[in-house]
């Protein structure tokens, strides 16, 4: 054999033995447009045209698809549907039928047509079916909970008898607890006569606390002296100093230090503390542009003068202590400093006056504040003999 005569063998066992079947829908315009372009599938194919299944073979289909789906119905039910389905096939290929005869226009119902309504019907009835369950699943769980809720309003009646019963039961007790209480206001009329006790003891109290009173008033007169050389000091001072001192672009920092003392007992706002060494001691490091502001008011003179003294508290002093802890934070340094700069010896007198000021109101609050638990003892013995009085109304 030659390799010609294989390959001819070959051909014809597939011409003899290979079969191929071509589906075509009459469905849209593909089969027409097709069958124009290819002739052979025309001239060269033996044609096999599929006609409309009878209704007893569109029920047998429904039949196959129907038995084995599972539906909440009986075997009677299942029967009819079957042969709906048919008929209604037979019904919508009639129509389409008559549709063309009015129209003259194809609308076709094929087999595959069928099946995809059985199929969407078997699928519509899963999702219907589906939410039947869940509603059905919703109020079975509604019905529990009034059975619940019916079971508990028992369970509370039950409970609300015992609770009328323990009721009952503090009634009497409060009616014997009403009976105490009056028996209680004789002994009430027992315990007046010991409170005329208690007033004579309040008599020889209130002679007590007139004691300290004086010792109280006594030491806040030592505070005077300490006031006055403040008042002194500060009434050297004149309208003229101001204007010497406000004039100076950048004073020495003991007089910048200074003015913020002032800053401090006027309760005006002050840079934020910032610490510099100085002749190996470490102070605060001075702020003028507030001050200058300050010095600016009108009034900045007469409210030196007219300064509410009594209202230096701690707080104030304890501000002021790192200022006065500087070693050069005294009478002679601020004087030597201030008269070595634009504004001569009226600016150091100034500046002098002011830095004596602040000393002498350091031992005013110093005093005020050693004489101040005397006058408060005596403030809460006089409290202590109200509430005693209190005590015996």
């Amino acid at each position: 054999d030659t390799w010609d005569n294989l390959y001819a063998f070959f051909l014809n066992r597939v011409r003899d033995n290979l079969h191929v079947m071509l589906c075509f829908s009459p469905v849209g315009n593909k089969f027409s447009r097709r069958a124009m372009q290819f002739p052979g599938l025309i001239n060269g194919c033996t044609i096999d045209w599929f006609l409309p299944w009878p209704e007893e073979a569109l029920t047998s289909v429904s039949g196959k698809f129907i038995d084995e789906f599972s539906m909440a119905c009986t075997e009677e039910a299942k029967s009819s549907l079957k042969l709906m389905m048919g008929h209604v096939h037979v019904s919508v290929t009639a129509a389409c039928k008559e549709y063309f005869e009015k129209f003259r226009r194809h609308v076709y119902v094929t087999p595959k047509s069928y099946l995809s309504f059985i199929q969407g019907y078997k699928e519509l009835y899963s999702r219907k079916w589906a939410y039947t369950e869940e509603l059905a699943q919703s109020i079975q769980a509604g019905l529990q909970k009034m059975v619940e809720a019916k079971e508990d309003v028992n369970k509370m009646k039950a409970e609300l008898a015992i609770k009328n019963q323990d009721l009952a039961a503090a009634s009497k007790e409060a009616e014997a607890l009403l009976k105490s209480i009056s028996e209680s206001t004789a002994v009430a009329e027992k315990e007046k006569q010991k409170v005329a006790v208690i007033v004579d003891q309040v008599s020889k109290k209130a002679a007590e606390i007139g004691a300290v009173k004086d010792d109280a008033e006594t030491d806040l007169a030592a505070a005077k002296p300490a006031l006055d050389e403040a008042l002194s000091a500060l009434n050297s001072i004149t309208q003229k100093d101001i204007v010497s001192l406000k004039a100076l672009k950048s004073p020495p920092d003991i007089v910048k230090r200074i003015f913020d003392c002032v800053l401090l007992l006027r309760h005006w706002p002050i840079d934020k503390a910032a610490w510099q060494e100085q002749k190996g001691a470490m102070v605060l490091a001075g702020s003028y542009e507030m001050a200058v502001k300050m010095m600016g008011d009108m009034g900045f003179l007469t409210s030196l003068l007219n300064y509410p003294k009594e209202q230096i508290d701690d707080e104030t002093v304890e501000l002021l202590q790192p200022y006065f802890a500087a070693p050069d934070f005294n009478f002679e340094s601020a004087r030597k400093a201030s008269g070595n700069v634009a504004g001569g010896p009226p600016c150091g007198c100034l500046a002098a006056a002011i830095c004596s000021m602040h000393h002498n109101s350091e031992g005013l609050c110093r005093v005020l504040k050693e004489a101040a638990p005397g006058s408060c003892a005596a403030d809460v013995s006089e409290a202590e003999v109200f509430l005693c009085c209190c005590r015996s109304l």
